[in-house]
């Protein structure tokens, strides 16, 4: 609902998360990653998986977004 209020396409939306109260937020995404100890529901329906929470996984997501803007 945020991103439609302020006009961001949802394709230029991520999220990131590792359980059930999370499906609706990976699936609104336009590009959603989950850590690799989250729930194996949420890993499936991710397009990427990335380190486990314990070890950086949103730092892990937010080099991965960076890399991937820079070649753009």
């Amino acid at each position: 609902q945020l991103a439609a209020f302020l006009s961001v396409p949802p394709s230029r939306v991520y999220a990131i998360g590792d359980n059930d109260n999370d499906r609706e937020l990976i699936q609104s995404a336009g590009f959603g990653a989950a850590p690799e100890n989250a729930v194996d529901e949420i890993k499936g329906k991710a397009d990427l998986v990335v380190c486990d929470c314990g070890q950086g996984a949103v730092a892990d997501f937010i080099e991965y977004l960076i890399m991937q803007i820079s070649h753009e």
